[in-house]
């Protein structure tokens, strides 16, 4: 996944050879928080990923989908990432 300012926000763009998700909006809270999504739109489905500070050194990652042109997002994968 590669991460870059535009626009005044952040982007990302997360590509694993069959897949390729284009995040064109991050809130980001510093120290605790960042939430990437692609946006709504009627004719593919929406992505949401979301990295949340648990503790020093423990990071939780939370990876959602809405269907096309729906706004309800549904847990894809979840998980913690411990530093050690």
């Amino acid at each position: 996944m590669i991460i870059y300012p535009e626009s005044g926000t952040y982007h990302a763009d997360y590509l694993d050879g069959s897949h390729t998700i284009h995040y064109v909006h991050a809130a980001v809270e510093p120290g605790s928080s960042v939430q990437f999504d692609t946006g709504i739109a009627p004719n593919r489905p929406a992505f949401r990923l979301t990295y949340s500070k648990v503790s020093d050194g423990t990071l939780s990652i939370l990876f959602e989908m809405a269907m096309p042109g729906l706004t309800a997002f549904h847990t894809v994968a979840e998980g913690q990432i411990v530093r050690r």
